[in-house]
């Protein structure tokens, strides 16, 4: 599951909080309502946080409690509970309190599941080295991690304060794989557009509320509430536009350009014709690049609308390249500051903290110099131009057409000089192999077109630039 649409996922989950909070306003007056406490070892805009204060919020409203959540990280939450300081936890598997030997009051019925799984980037390790050699990392706030480790056989464990920690020591190669549950992986990987794959799973747990025995009364009010609730809102805490499952008249691609832009719709009409000319029905899929990388690489996507000719896409066994290029085009420098132009971003100044789009392989060899640059990758060039507008980068490196469409399109406080155009680059159409037979005809639809039209690409980057 990629970071799916995910900035728009995360959006539908605060939309949601505040439709909720709107909602509990409607009963008694806020001032008039008895301020409850939970803990939750998940953040409050995590989607398990805030699926159970929708459940929450209302019931408790109507019984005179308004409710805040409070992010625990280890085990004092449960004393706290058993001293009434907080007045429940907002999702815990079963049988933790009989673990922990504190008198706490499960909520039935459980009102979600947790999936344990180990997460990664590559399941080689776990495929061929016994499992006390594995190492697996966990997050210290998910109690149960270290003991489902220690019960699957593996002795290499390691806590971290955060899952980006475990995440970083895992890109350091200090950690073979994570132990944690779906919500919080999913979570992260939609704040921070870093795909982690699922390379195991551990077990499903059933998620109840539990109470504190000084509030034991409410146990009827929030089981008739999660009972009513989840009856009519299943958890499906990641919604997202799914890809369509691959049929054989229907061509999917992917595309790393933002789906409202003039450069992808004129790409999609293109291919549509071309593709529709041959028989078959097509869908361009805008995606984030680095998962339309891994998509692609892994038979996800029957193609894609435009890659560089180089590594992993030029050598790739199952990718087969179109002749004609999709478009031509240069990666631009971007900065805050005024300043001369440099011909080669090796000029730039040591220390300058310069951002590229992860996935985007061919700006990310042109920064390899870690002992020069503070090189950041981030997940969309949305975000590259709103962090430089910001200051919190020196400079945004990306092709032009994301560029101009950004800064027409969403409102940038901020003037932006470009200080450098770099050599212009060819991208291309790639299909997997299993679709080797429309190769030639396509090479032969494009070649006309251009031929007719006297266009050198099948879209013309540079009426984008400005």
């Amino acid at each position: 599951m990629s970071a799916k649409v995910s900035a728009w996922a995360l959006g539908v989950y605060f939309f949601l909080g505040i439709v909720t909070l709107g909602h509990a306003a409607t009963g008694p007056d806020d001032a008039s309502l008895q301020p409850l406490v939970f803990g939750c070892v998940s953040p409050q805009y995590q989607a398990d946080t805030v699926f159970i204060g929708n459940i929450l919020r209302p019931a408790l409203a109507e019984k005179g409690y308004s409710l805040r959540f409070e992010t625990v990280r280890d085990d004092s939450a449960f004393e706290r509970m058993a001293k009434g300081e907080l007045a429940g936890d907002c999702g815990r598997i079963a049988d933790i309190d009989k673990r922990k030997k504190i008198d706490l009051v499960q909520v039935k019925p459980a009102f979600r599941r947790a999936v344990f799984a180990l997460w990664g980037t590559n399941a080689t390790s776990l495929q061929v080295l016994p499992l006390a050699e594995v190492r697996v990392g966990y997050v210290d706030g998910v109690l149960y991690a270290p003991i489902l480790a220690q019960q699957m056989g593996f002795s290499r464990t390691r806590g971290y304060l955060s899952l980006d920690q475990a995440v970083k020591a895992l890109e350091r190669g200090e950690l073979d794989a994570i132990l944690t549950y779906e919500a919080q992986v999913k979570g992260y990987s939609q704040r921070s557009g870093y795909e982690l794959r699922r390379l195991r799973h551990v077990v499903t747990f059933p998620v109840y509320v539990y109470l504190s025995p000084h509030f034991r009364e409410l146990t009827p009010v929030i089981s008739e509430a999660i009972s009513g609730y989840i009856e009519s809102h299943p958890y499906n805490p990641f919604p997202e536009e799914a890809l369509p499952v691959l049929k054989n008249r229907l061509i999917v691609f992917g595309c790393p350009l933002p789906a409202r832009s003039p450069a992808f719709i004129e790409m999609e009409q293109s291919f549509r014709r071309a593709f529709n000319a041959l028989g078959y029905e097509f869908k361009l899929f805008a995606l984030p690049r680095a998962r339309e990388e891994v998509e692609l690489l892994r038979g996800n996507l029957d193609g894609t609308c435009g890659r560089g000719n180089n590594p992993p896409y030029s050598n790739h066994p199952d990718l087969l390249r179109l002749t004609t290029p999709t478009a031509h085009t240069s990666y631009e420098v971007i900065s805050p500051q005024a300043r001369r132009m440099i011909r080669d971003v090796n000029e730039l100044e040591t220390g300058s903290r310069i951002a590229y789009v992860r996935g985007t392989s061919l700006a990310k060899q042109m920064l390899e110099n870690p002992r020069k640059f503070d090189v950041i990758d981030v997940t969309s060039a949305e975000l590259g131009v709103k962090m430089l507008a910001a200051g919190r980068i020196d400079y945004f490196v990306d092709i032009p057409v994301n560029i101009r469409f950004l800064l027409s399109a969403f409102e940038i406080n901020k003037t932006l000089y470009t200080v450098s155009e770099l050599p212009k680059l060819s991208y291309y159409p790639y299909l997997r192999r299993r679709h080797s037979a429309l190769i030639g005809p396509l090479n032969n639809y494009f070649e006309d077109l251009l031929e007719r039209e006297g266009g050198r690409a099948i879209v013309d980057a540079e009426k984008f630039r400005d």
